[in-house]
């Protein structure tokens, strides 16, 4: 018979709650929610962008999406262009949206610490990612 744990009170079976996730990360419960990351500059927030936090979160039955905003400096210093939004009417269009559960301000490239500073467990990359500014 397969352990149990309680998640709020309630039993549930281990490996019942492990067919939910897609991955456990070692050493973790399966009752315990995956840290997704991802970040971007969300100049305008639109339909694409929601469908990839859709599809992150749709991966694992419990997760907690996180989403980087990068910074007006940093954005124009890559991208040749500021933005239009600042990073914090950005900031808050982002949590305005279903699904996303924590914004932060990002580093344009994100570093091991600050992965480990945020408690993520995976970065999720949009298809889009591909096309990176040099």
């Amino acid at each position: 018979m397969a352990a149990s744990a309680s998640a709020g009170g309630v039993d549930v079976d281990e490996t019942v709650a492990k067919r939910y996730r897609r991955d456990v990360p070692d050493g973790m419960s399966s009752l315990q929610p995956v840290h997704l990351y991802m970040d971007g500059v969300f100049d305008f927030v639109h339909a694409g962008d929601m469908e990839a936090f859709q599809r992150a979160r749709e991966e694992y039955g419990y997760a907690h999406l996180t989403v980087g905003v990068t910074s007006d400096a940093e954005t124009e210093a890559f991208t040749g262009a500021p933005p239009v939004l600042s990073r914090q009417q950005r900031a808050d269009a982002l949590r305005q949206i279903k699904g996303v559960d924590k914004v932060v301000c990002c580093p344009w490239i994100i570093t091991p610490e600050f992965l480990r500073k945020h408690g993520i467990h995976y970065v999720c990359l949009a298809p889009s990612s591909s096309t990176l500014y040099r």
